[in-house]
């Protein structure tokens, strides 16, 4: 008797680095990778040292709230990102889209919270989800 077909399922595994959260304020920038240019910098020699089938699956998940908690405003950094970076965005696979809030208090979202807008729109002008599905995560 012939063997059932198997069908072959493939999975794309990603390996998303985060940037830390320091919860107490001593701990804030203490992290070895924490700060946004800290990550993306590993993930690009990891990308340049990989297998090409493995490079593109590491990215990064971009958290403002738990970059806020290291004590540094997240509209800046983002604004600095954009303007030395040109393929931030493209590296990102998930953001946390939480009001920056040092507290890390995951405060509810506000109707037309313009800061958060300007922060995934920074993301978006440097290639957030125009080469790869891409997931916002309101937590």
């Amino acid at each position: 008797m012939p063997s059932p077909t198997i069908r072959k399922i493939h999975f794309e595994t990603i390996i998303g680095i985060e940037n830390n959260e320091a919860r107490q304020p001593e701990y804030g920038g203490r992290y070895l990778l924490w700060h946004p240019k800290q990550i993306l910098a590993a993930i690009k020699v990891i990308r340049k040292n990989l297998k090409p089938a493995w490079a593109k699956r590491v990215m990064m998940i971009m958290d403002f709230e738990q970059l806020a908690t290291q004590g540094v405003d997240s509209l800046v950094e983002a604004n600095e990102l954009v303007e030395k970076v040109d393929d931030w965005g493209a590296h990102v696979i998930s953001v946390h889209a939480n009001h920056p809030n040092p507290l890390h208090a995951h405060a509810p979202l506000e109707l037309g919270d313009e800061l958060l807008y300007k922060l995934i729109w920074n993301l978006r002008k440097t290639g957030l989800g125009k080469h790869h599905r891409t997931f916002l995560i309101f937590e």
